[in-house]
C-alpha cells in the first residue's frame, strides 16, 4: 500500500513516500499505483519542477482513460484558488472512477 505525498518543503508524513515535483509525483503514481496521494500545488520554478496542479490533472485524465486506479486524495496546498482547481479536477477523476476513490481539501497538517 503506497501512499504519496506530493511537497516540495514540508516532509512526508511517516510511512509516505515523498517526492518534490510535479513529474516525480507523476513517476510514482505510474510505478506504484498508490492508494493515497496528498498534492501541494506551489513546488518552485513551475517550468523547472511543475506544479500540483499538473498531476490532479494527469490523475482526471487517466482516471479518464481508465490507466489509473481510485485512490484517496487529499490537497493540502495553501494556495486556495489552485486548491479549488485541483479538487475539481480530482472530483472528475472520482466522477469517471463511478464515485470510488474521494478527494479532501485540507489545510497543511503534519501527521496525515
Amino acid at each position: 500500500m503506497t501512499k504519496i505525498w506530493l511537497d516540495d518543503n514540508r516532509p512526508a508524513p511517516d510511512g509516505w513516500l515523498w517526492v518534490k515535483t510535479a513529474q516525480e509525483a507523476i513517476d510514482a503514481i505510474i510505478k506504484y499505483k498508490p492508494t493515497h496521494i496528498s498534492l501541494d500545488n506551489d513546488l518552485g520554478i513551475i517550468s523547472e519542477v511543475g506544479e500540483g496542479y499538473h498531476v490532479a490533472q494527469f490523475i482526471e485524465q487517466g482516471a479518464y482513460y481508465k490507466q489509473i486506479q481510485p485512490m484517496h486524495m487529499t490537497v493540502h496546498t495553501q494556495n486556495y484558488p489552485r486548491g479549488r482547481q485541483m479538487v475539481a479536477a480530482l472530483q472528475k477523476a472520482i466522477d469517471y472512477w463511478d464515485g470510488q476513490g474521494t478527494v479532501v481539501k485540507t489545510p497543511f497538517q503534519s501527521g496525515l
